[in-house]
């Protein structure tokens, strides 16, 4: 869970690329879809449809973890792993619908906040459950709050810096996001305002307007 969590942070922020200001290296700017140091958006792998995988999966979790008890009968290993607490199956419902219908544009992005969330109670459940984590006399929500604080304050800090850079977001819902739900008038406003703002235009850009728009 760990390494899992790891890698996923660190694909969602480039790996710290635009936190240290890492330029994209040419090879690698022309094969990746976003033009940065991501592997999720290389060639193929762009086309994979990672949200429909992750909330599949996530459902599979919270049903294998409410027939723990009946499965582990069959299979001795089951009830030896560490799976999500019952209490958050509502929400991971809410957040499966959200990464296979795609009911908003840029839902997914909440639905992954979500999720990420998701995963720290699932570990801070999992060292609870295994006792990694000692209370030393403080109750379990007082831990659980004082860690997801240290962790919404960090997100913030980070966003300072990885939240500068926008463009690459707005040429996404202009050229993909927008025009797949039919919006192609917000898709044509979005891209007037990028155009506007140098800082926002991106190789493809002008191409993609064409494209959708002329």
């Amino acid at each position: 869970m760990s390494i899992f969590s790891l890698f996923i942070a660190g694909e969602e922020i480039s790996w710290g690329q635009r936190i240290i200001g890492i330029d994209t290296p040419e090879v690698v700017r022309q094969i990746n879809k976003q033009g940065e140091l991501t592997i999720h958006n290389i060639g193929p792998l762009q086309k994979l449809n990672f949200h429909v995988a992750a909330g599949i999966l996530l459902q599979v979790l919270m049903l294998v973890s409410v027939f723990r008890d009946l499965l582990s009968k069959r299979f001795a290993w089951i009830g030896d792993l560490s799976l999500p607490a019952l209490s958050i199956w509502p929400t991971t419902i809410v957040v499966s619908m959200i990464l296979i219908a795609r009911p908003m544009v840029k839902g997914d992005e909440i639905a992954e906040a979500l999720l990420s969330f998701i995963v720290l109670f699932w570990a801070l459940h999992t060292a609870f459950e295994f006792k990694v984590v000692k209370m030393s006399g403080y109750s379990r929500e007082l831990m659980a709050m004082a860690i997801l604080s240290m962790v919404v304050i960090s997100g913030m800090f980070l966003s300072n810096a990885f939240g500068r850079d926008m463009g690459w977001r707005y040429n996404i819902a202009a050229s993909r996001d927008y025009p797949e739900r039919g919006m192609m008038e917000q898709s044509r406003i979005l891209f007037e305002h990028i155009m506007s703002d140098p800082e926002l235009i991106r190789p493809d850009t002008v191409e993609n307007f064409r494209y959708l728009h002329e």
